[in-house]
C-alpha cells in the first residue's frame, strides 16, 4: 500500500517530561488506521503533532511526500488534512449548515473585507459553497431534516454527525477523527462507523482515528498502532494487535 502520512522517530517533550518518544508509524493511502491506548498514552498528542498544535521536540512527519513538521496547521488544512476532536466544538447558536460552513473558510478567497461587508464576490462565493455542501454533504450524511436547525438542542450522536460534515467539507485527504465514537449509543456508533465507511469507499477518504471503543476500532480499522507511555508498543494488522502480549498486558494488566 502506498503511504499518505509517514511519522517518523517523532519526540514531544514538555517540561522534561516526554508525552512522545521515537513514535514511528505509516498511514496507508485509502485505509483506516487505528491509534489506541490508555487514558494518557500520547494518542491526542500525536495528532497535536501531524495537526500542527504541537511542533515535534525531535522526528518528522510526511503527508504526500511533503515534510509537514514545521507547516502551520493552516497550511495542512490547505494541503488535505481535516480534524474532529474529543470534545464537540461546534458554534451551538448557529445552524447545522452554518457550522458547515465554517469547515471551508481556509479554501474562501474573499478575504476579511469582502466577507465582512458581503460584497459580491463573498455573495457568489458563498452561494456556491451551499450549493456544495448541500449536494456533497448534507445528503451524504443524511443531515436533509436538521439542515437549517440551530445545533443546540440536536441529540448528541447528531452533533458528531454535524462536526463529521464539517471536517469533509473539505474534502479531506486525510479525515482525523479523535473518538468519533465517544459517548454514543450502540446504534449511534454503529451508524457512525457507516458514514466512515463511506467517506473511504465513496471518497477515498484515508481515516486515521482515535477510539476506546475496541469493538469498533477492530471492526472497522485495516491497520492499528497501539501506545503506551508515549511509545508504540504494537502495530499490524487488528487481529494481531488484538493478541499482542503487550497490548494484552497494557489494556487488561499481566499477572
Amino acid at each position: 500500500m502506498q503511504t499518505l502520512l509517514g511519522i517518523d522517530n517523532v519526540n514531544l517533550v514538555f517540561g522534561g517530561i516526554a508525552a512522545l518518544s521515537d513514535v514511528s508509524a505509516q498511514v496507508a493511502d485509502g485505509r483506516v488506521t487505528a491509534i489506541i491506548g490508555p487514558n494518557g498514552a500520547g494518542k491526542t498528542s500525536l495528532f497535536n503533532v501531524i495537526s500542527g498544535f504541537y511542533r515535534p521536540t525531535s522526528g518528522s512527519v510526511h503527508f504526500d511526500g511533503t515534510n509537514l513538521t514545521r507547516q502551520p496547521a493552516h497550511r495542512r488544512s490547505g494541503l488535505g488534512i481535516a480534524r474532529t476532536f474529543q470534545n464537540i466544538a461546534l458554534f451551538s447558536g448557529l445552524s447545522v449548515l452554518e457550522n458547515i460552513k465554517l469547515g471551508a473558510h481556509a479554501q474562501t478567497r474573499s478575504g476579511l473585507f469582502g466577507s465582512a461587508v458581503y460584497l459580491g464576490p463573498a455573495q457568489r462565493e458563498e452561494r456556491d459553497l451551499t450549493r456544495r455542501i448541500d449536494a456533497d454533504i448534507i445528503d451524504f450524511l443524511d443531515l436533509g431534516d436538521i439542515r437549517d436547525r440551530p445545533v443546540a438542542g440536536l441529540p448528541y450522536g447528531l452533533q458528531k454527525r454535524v462536526e463529521l460534515a464539517r471536517a469533509l467539507v473539505m474534502r479531506p485527504r486525510l479525515l482525523m477523527l479523535d473518538e468519533p465514537v465517544a459517548g454514543m449509543t450502540a446504534p449511534e456508533k454503529e451508524q457512525m462507523s457507516h458514514y466512515i465507511r463511506k467517506c473511504v469507499a465513496e471518497w477515498g477518504a484515508t481515516v486515521l482515528l482515535i477510539d476506546h471503543d475496541m469493538t469498533m476500532v477492530m471492526g472497522l480499522s485495516d491497520h492499528v498502532v497501539v501506545l503506551n507511555f508515549g511509545k508504540v508498543i504494537a502495530d499490524g494488522h487488528p487481529d494481531a494487535v488484538r493478541s499482542h502480549p503487550d497490548v494484552i498486558s497494557a489494556y487488561l494488566g499481566a499477572e
